[in-house]
């Protein structure tokens, strides 16, 4: 049964407000995402719905109508909301109308001891460049993400609006230290291979066995422990350019490797 609320102050609205701030992210285990397509792609997704908000004038149109009722098979906290309060919880300037209360979900490293192709970020701290490789590892079928404990929160509302969804689709596993990280590429004997400018060519590796691929912060690198343990690769530089967009340079190694695997 979908209620009503039209109190700023209201407990859920205050809460929901609230998970803008990555401390309240963590203490409540709970992220915001909102819009139409997102919460089309949460609601078929293994992701567990807190609490469903939309406004009245959302659902005029079939499509609107069939996502609310959709979600209402993964919660019954579904709540009709006037435009103010909606503007109050909202992570964008303007606006879509719906907007999820989602928990997030929780992987460490031991769940991935098969895996046979990892992407790590180590210190990638824009949001804008976290979630694009997220969606990028979602494209090429890597099975993890990793993220330092240096690194952005994947459940920003930046962060999980630039994965375009992909955060429903593949895992991520946080705050993981270099040294965890490292050891658990020994444990498992998975190459281990750091993006460093003026490195070893990436077209001229083997990268058809997989391996972890590290992509570290545009303006500092990865870590001086990731950078002593792996294989440095990088990409060509023909040009005047001095360096690539992480995001960019990601996108073309992870394809050369995919097409060394295939």
């Amino acid at each position: 049964m979908i209620e009503k609320i039209t109190s700023l102050t209201n407990g859920k609205i205050k809460l929901a407000a609230s998970l803008k701030e990555k401390k309240y992210r963590d203490k409540s285990g709970l992220f915001v995402g909102e819009g139409l397509r997102f919460s089309e792609m949460a609601a078929l997704s293994d992701f567990a719905i807190d609490s469903v908000y939309f406004t009245g004038d959302f659902t005029k149109n079939t499509r609107e109508k069939n996502l609310i009722e959709s979600l209402g098979k993964k919660t019954a906290a579904i709540f009709e909301v006037t435009d103010k309060i909606m503007a109050k919880m909202s992570l964008t300037k303007t606006p879509q109308g719906v907007l999820l209360v989602i928990k997030k979900q929780k992987y460490s490293l031991d769940m991935f001891k098969s895996a046979k192709f990892a992407v790590a970020l180590d210190g990638v701290k824009d949001p804008g460049n976290t979630g694009a490789i997220i969606r990028l590892a979602d494209a090429v079928g890597a099975d993890v993400v990793i993220l330092t404990k240096n690194s952005a929160d994947a459940y920003s509302d930046k962060v999980v609006r630039a994965t375009m969804g992909s955060v429903f689709n593949i895992p991520v596993v946080e705050n993981v230290s270099a040294e965890a990280l490292i050891r658990f590429v020994n444990n498992e004997k998975l190459s281990l291979y750091v993006g460093a400018a003026g490195s070893n060519c990436c077209y001229d590796e083997d990268f058809s066995t997989g391996g972890m691929f590290v992509f570290g912060s545009e303006a500092f690198g990865a870590s001086g422990e990731i950078l002593n343990a792996a294989k440095k690769i990088a990409l060509p530089m023909l040009g005047k350019a001095e360096s690539l967009n992480v995001a960019s340079a990601a996108s073309a190694i992870l394809y050369e490797a995919v097409r060394q695997m295939r």
